[in-house]
């Protein structure tokens, strides 16, 4: 599910955290804010970001392209 990390929006910069969020395998659910994946591609492409893919393991990670 695409997500924001509540508060991060707070922290001056006017940017959000990102993250993709699979609730089902998480403990603090209630740190994310949920919203849709058009908003979510806005801003991760607002923000240069890309996906840096792990194929040997689970940490996926967004990073700036720059």
């Amino acid at each position: 599910m695409p997500a924001v990390i509540k508060g991060t929006e707070n922290d001056g910069s006017g940017d959000r955290v990102l993250r993709i969020h699979f609730p089902d395998k998480s403990d603090s659910n209630d740190n994310f804010e949920e919203i849709g994946w058009n908003e979510f591609l806005e801003e991760f492409d607002s923000n240069k970001h890309t996906l840096l893919h792990n194929p040997n393991g689970n940490l996926d990670k967004l990073v700036n392209r720059d």
